[in-house]
This record gives structure tokens, sequence and C-alpha cells, in this order.
């Protein structure tokens, strides 16, 4: 049970990691991902070279990740409103996301007109802001530069060793919780 604890939350600390090592390179491949789906960024692995993470820096890489994943439903209700609020509203948003992930099917996508596509662009270009400038806040408040944030979330993907020492922190940080023992047993 711990080590399936361990593992989600050291994959959910990657994944969030991902979400905000977003690359000016790879700007466009992040639109067609973001079309699928808003609320995250999906971004291929990077090669990086090992590098050298002090035991503060992963304390505070940690407790970031952990804001940023306990900021995940307000900032999906914050998206989501930004979305009805658009002149897209979140039904043809969602509908002209569903034709993006199908480029083949061409009737899909000839249902919307180019003012509609841009708008979508426009309205994915915002909320990948939104999401850089959230994660560079909490970052920020827990005292690790933005960069460096990124910079350690790259090399973990890759760096064993640097793996377990941020599973051994997020473990020190959100330690399992002790099953409720009934006391009438």
């Amino acid at each position: 049970m711990t080590k399936k604890i361990l593992k989600g939350l050291l994959v959910f600390t990657l994944a969030i990691s991902l979400l905000v090592s977003c690359g000016a390179k790879q700007e466009k491949k992040e639109e067609k991902t973001q079309a699928e789906n808003p609320e995250t960024v999906n971004l291929q692995p990077q090669v990086q070279e090992d590098i050298e993470v002090s035991d503060a820096e992963i304390t505070k890489f940690i407790s970031a990740s952990n804001k940023l994943r306990s900021s995940q439903a307000q900032m999906r209700t914050k998206l989501m409103s930004i979305i009805q609020e658009s002149d897209l509203g979140m039904q043809k948003y969602q509908a002209i996301a569903q034709a993006k992930r199908n480029p083949k099917d061409k009737t899909q996508a000839e249902k919307f007109t180019q003012e509609d596509l841009q708008a979508f662009d426009n309205l994915n270009k915002e909320i990948r802001q939104i999401q850089q400038e959230n994660a560079e806040n909490i970052a920020k408040q827990e005292g690790i530069a933005f960069e460096r944030f990124k910079t350690i979330s790259s090399a973990a993907r890759s760096d064993t060793i640097l793996q377990k020492r941020l599973r051994a922190e997020a473990m020190k940080q959100n330690p399992p919780k002790k099953p409720k023992t009934n006391p009438n047993q």
C-alpha cells in the first residue's frame, strides 16, 4: 500500500512537473496537446544530464509540487469558467477539441469557422499562460526559482537517484495515513 502511495505521488509530482516545463520550441506541439486536454500540457521528455540537487531544493520542490497538486481543482474550476465565459462556450470548445483530436476526420473540422478555430487557439494560449503563472507563483512561494523547478523536474524523468530522493522527501512531507482501527473490535 505504501509503495502504491509513493509511486502515485511520484508519478503525480512528475506529471505536475511536466505541466510547468513548457518550452518555446514545443509551443506548436503544445497547442495540439492543449486542444485535446486544456487542463494538462503533455510534453515529450527531453534528454537531461544529471544535476546536483541539494536536500533543501528537494524539500522545496516537493512542497511546491504538493501545492500545485492541491491547487488543481481550483485551477480546473477557473479554467472551465474562462471557457464557459468565452465566445465559444464549453460545448463548442469541447467539440473543436474533439475535432482537433481527429484531424483525419475532415467533416468534423469543416463544422467550424476560422474565427471559431482562432478563438479556440487564443483561448488555449490564455489557459497555458494562467497555468504557467500559477506554477511560477507557487514555486516562488516555496522559495524555489521556477527555472530551477523545471530543471529538477526534467532531470527527475531519467535520474533514478534523484527519483529516489524525491520519493523519500515526498514520504516525509506526506506520510501514509495509518488505517483507522475500530475501537469495538
